[in-house]
């Protein structure tokens, strides 16, 4: 699994600069990113389907984390939701991002195909999770945004690690 691009690079960096939450926080960056390919939405869905996409999705660019969720939600039983970062500026930077997984094997990004008129498959990418419509609306509910399922999650572990921590020393 290739971990050499400029996203792990600079997750590298900031856990050597950072301790205690925050160097944590890179670290599982580190071992829970993995570099994926997105394929174009025309080789994974029909034209009704894109149109149906189009239509639904509403896609706008700086609005991915929306658009990767209502596409999840238009397809629940074909499509997850997919956090991570990509590279812009020609792989000089990663930012954080969503996309979707479709029928487990093929990675689109309608943002920045439809949205920003980007070639995907030269893009960068590094998925950090995965998740079922479920799990986002769960997420999403309780956050009232549509992104930041991981972070939530990160945090979630880390509140659990605690209070088990205090448990234990109540004992």
């Amino acid at each position: 699994m290739e971990k050499n691009n400029i996203i792990f690079e600079h997750w590298r960096t900031f856990a050597g600069l950072t301790d205690g939450r925050q160097h944590e926080y890179f670290e599982k960056k580190l071992k829970d990113g993995h570099t994926v390919k997105c394929v174009s939405v025309k080789d994974v869905f029909t034209s009704d389907e894109l149109r149906a996409i189009k239509t639904y999705c509403d896609i706008e660019p700086k609005m991915c984390y929306r658009t990767a969720y209502k596409l999840t939600n238009l397809f629940p039983e074909r499509v997850k939701y997919v956090e991570g970062e990509v590279t812009i500026f020609n792989g000089a930077l990663g930012i954080e991002h969503a996309w979707n997984l479709v029928d487990g094997e093929h990675y689109v990004d309608l943002t920045f195909e439809l949205a920003l008129g980007e070639d995907v498959a030269r893009t960068n990418y590094v998925a950090l999770g995965e998740y079922d419509l479920r799990t986002v609306r769960n997420v999403a509910s309780k956050t009232k945004l549509y992104g930041g399922v991981y972070d939530y999650h990160h945090i979630n572990e880390i509140k659990e690690r605690e209070r088990k921590t205090k448990n234990k020393k109540k004992k």
